[in-house]
């Protein structure tokens, strides 16, 4: 195994920590349907596009992609590069519906701006994995 520097070890902690934070929504879309729903007219607009069970599960999957992802750094192999293309596209799908949900229906702005900013992480993840999955086709 290789040794990681600061710079991949603070890199590989990141992404570990989106990938829990995101985990986190996931599971709490999944397990309390009810209390998501009658929580705000955001979460009702996001079931009004698919039940919020689903959210949770595509949210869970997107996050262990991402948690993956963070564990294979140091081998840098087609594994890790495919985990942080599906990861971070599959969340930045994710965070994006939830910005566009957002924009009319949470309590203030800062909800759909940090949605926003989440949706660009997880697209700069995603095509930093996509980018070096063509170069090795190449």
């Amino acid at each position: 195994m290789n040794k990681l520097s600061l710079p991949e070890i603070i890199s590989s902690t990141l992404l570990f920590g989106l990938g829990v934070f995101s985990l986190w929504r996931g599971l709490f879309f999944a397990v309390e349907q009810e209390a998501v729903l009658n929580d705000s007219e955001f979460y009702k607009a996001l079931h009004q596009v698919m039940p919020i069970w689903i959210w949770g599960i595509l949210m869970i999957i997107s996050s262990l992609f991402l948690i993956g992802a963070s564990w294979s750094m140091p081998r840098r192999n087609i594994l890790f590069h495919w985990s942080l293309f599906l990861g971070g596209m599959t969340c930045s799908f994710m965070y994006l519906m939830m910005t566009s949900a957002g924009l009319f229906n949470s309590i203030n702005w800062l909800t759909p701006m940090q949605f926003a900013t989440l949706s660009a992480i997880c697209g700069v993840v995603a095509f930093f994995g996509g980018a070096e999955i063509y170069a090795r086709r190449k």
